[in-house]
C-alpha cells in the first residue's frame, strides 16, 4: 500500500523531529546527563552543543 503525503506534511514531520531532538539534548544538558557521545562530561557537553547548533540551523531553514 502506497501512502502519499504533501511536501508541507513532510516538512512538518521533519520540523517536529528536529524540535524533539533539540529538546532531548537540552534536557540532557539541563539535567547533567552525560554519555551520549562520551563519558567525559566536558567532551560530551561540547559535542552536544555542536550538534544542537547544527540542528537549530537546519530547523531555521525548514521554518523559513
Amino acid at each position: 500500500m502506497l501512502v502519499e503525503i504533501t511536501h508541507d506534511a513532510a516538512d512538518a514531520i521533519v520540523r517536529e523531529s528536529l524540535r524533539e531532538t533539540l529538546e532531548g539534548f537540552q534536557y540532557d544538558l539541563d539535567n547533567k546527563r552525560y554519555g551520549a557521545f562520551s563519558y567525559d562530561p566536558e567532551e560530551d557537553t561540547k559535542e552536544i552543543k555542536k550538534i544542537m547548533k547544527a540542528l537549530r540551523r537546519v530547523l531555521n531553514y525548514y521554518e523559513g
